[in-house]
């Protein structure tokens, strides 16, 4: 329903990023704080405008790479998303493991 909170879920490979900050549909600012070379893929940490930490995995043999501290531009396919409900007891709650 509009207006409710819900949770989404994108997998790692699924997102595009680019270098700078461009506005766009699904697309959210933000900086890479970390990558890890991992043989074929290159591993993005990245904290977006709203301070959440997400994981980006590209190949590494796609000819541009990003430095730590570069500000991007991170967005997905609407169809690579998935939509949950928030949960009632608080995402933290529910993501805990016990």
């Amino acid at each position: 329903k509009k207006g409710e909170r819900v949770v989404l879920a994108v997998r790692p490979e699924a997102f595009t990023i680019e270098k700078g900050v461009k506005k766009g549909k699904n697309a959210i600012a933000g900086a890479v704080e970390r990558m890890t070379f991992e043989g074929t893929n290159i591993r993005y940490e990245v904290r977006l405008k709203n301070e959440d930490l997400i994981v980006i995995v590209k190949p590494s043999l796609i000819g541009e790479w990003w430095k730590v501290g570069e500000k991007v531009t991170v967005s997905f396919p609407l169809e690579k998303t998935h939509v949950f409900a928030y949960p009632k007891a608080g995402l933290r709650e529910e993501l805990a493991v016990e």
